[in-house]
């Protein structure tokens, strides 16, 4: 995510979203942790929902490339830069809600403790994007 959304500029709220939106249909290969997929398209989804309800009408629809080969799935959305420091304050609020949802689902079985850890920290990784 940090890779593919840091140079997304006005996109990278929905940039986050489509990449948590992405993780969790890749996560749905996975046996087992209901969860985390749950937690993961839930995140999605609302960041995805705050951008579109503080969308910029004037900016076109972008996808993203990255230089290690990423692509945005959809087109992003952007958001004008007087609602930015408001959405991704909201955002940053959604971020760290998976983060303690995930820590949470993770104390319910050692051995899924260490994968939701590892989920948990990137999604917190990714918040100093919206903090930028």
């Amino acid at each position: 995510m940090k890779t593919m959304c840091a140079a997304a500029g006005s996109y990278v709220a929905d940039c986050l979203a489509e990449r948590l939106a992405t993780l969790s249909q890749d996560a749905a290969r996975l046996d087992g942790h209901s969860e985390m997929k749950q937690i993961l398209r839930e995140t999605a989804e609302e960041l995805r929902l705050l951008v579109r309800k503080n969308s910029d009408p004037e900016a076109p629809r972008a996808r993203i490339n990255s230089a290690d080969g990423q692509r945005s799935a959809r087109p992003l959305v952007a958001v004008p830069a007087s609602r930015r420091p408001s959405v991704h304050r909201q955002a940053i609020a959604i971020l760290e809600e998976a983060e303690t949802q995930l820590l949470r689902s993770s104390t319910q079985s050692a051995a899924r403790a260490s994968q939701y850890q590892q989920v948990a920290e990137a999604l917190g990784s990714n918040k100093v994007l919206l903090r930028s």
